[in-house]
Parts: structure tokens; sequence; C-alpha cells
């Protein structure tokens, strides 16, 4: 859980970078979903084990053995308990890695947007200046 909690906190500094390139945020994404998805198999994995635990304590006859097998319940209870708040937490860093990916699609591409309005206006300016040269031109023919 510990391990996850770095690597999470490592997966955070990763998407503020990621914010100024879109092309790494789409990888840390998918990376992030599948470390979600790996602890939903933990989380899985932590549930059958307490189902299982439950099993070998119904069939116990000895009382030292019940005891020991509730012990184990118990542990794998909070086990199980530890990464559903691990999994919880996880997908809302997935959920605030997908906000922020979303922004900043959405910021590269009125960028893309605004570089395409001022290619547009400096192909207009050129054509301007073209013409008033000829004009210019005219002009000087004109005088002389």
């Amino acid at each position: 859980i510990e391990a996850l909690r770095k690597e999470n906190a490592r997966l955070k500094q990763e998407l503020e970078s990621a914010q100024k390139q879109q092309g790494e945020a789409e990888t840390k994404s998918r990376a992030s979903l599948e470390q979600l998805q790996f602890a939903e198999q933990k989380a899985r994995e932590g549930q059958q084990a307490v189902q299982k635990l439950k099993q070998e304590l119904a069939a116990a006859s000895a009382a030292d053995k019940a005891d020991e097998l509730e012990a184990k319940l118990k542990a794998a209870i909070g086990d199980a308990d530890a990464l559903r708040a691990e999994l919880q937490s996880a997908a809302g860093q997935a959920e605030e890695y997908k906000s922020k990916l979303s922004q900043a699609e959405s910021d590269s591409q009125r960028q893309k947007d605004s570089v395409s309005a001022l290619q547009k206006e400096l192909g207009l300016a050129i054509e301007a200046a073209h013409s008033l040269t000829a004009a210019a031109e005219k002009a000087v023919e004109c005088i002389s």
C-alpha cells in the first residue's frame, strides 16, 4: 500500500509536467488506469482471501483453530479495507488526471486555432504588402 502511495505521488508529479506536453499526458493517463486496474485486482484478491478465511473459520471445530482463523480473518478484513481506501484514492486521482488531460487537450486545440488564425492574418498582411509595393512601383513610374 505504501508503495502504491509513493507511486501515486510520483504519477501526480508527472501529471503536472504532462499539462505542458499533451502527448506525455496521454501515456501517463494510461499508466494511471493500469495502476487502478492493478489496485482493483488486489482488492478482489483480498476479498477472495476474506471469503476463504471465512470458509476455514466455519469449518474449524476446535476452539483454538477458530480463534486463530478469526484473527486471520480480522487481519484480512483490515487489509481489504486498506486496499479499498487505496482503490478509492487511485480512482480519485485517475479522475483528476483525466480532467487535467482533457484541459490540456482543450488548451492545445485553442493554441492550434490561434496559430491558424495568425497564419491567415500573416497571409493577408503579406498580400497587402505586395499590393502596396505594386502600387508604389506604379506611383514611381507615374512620377518619373
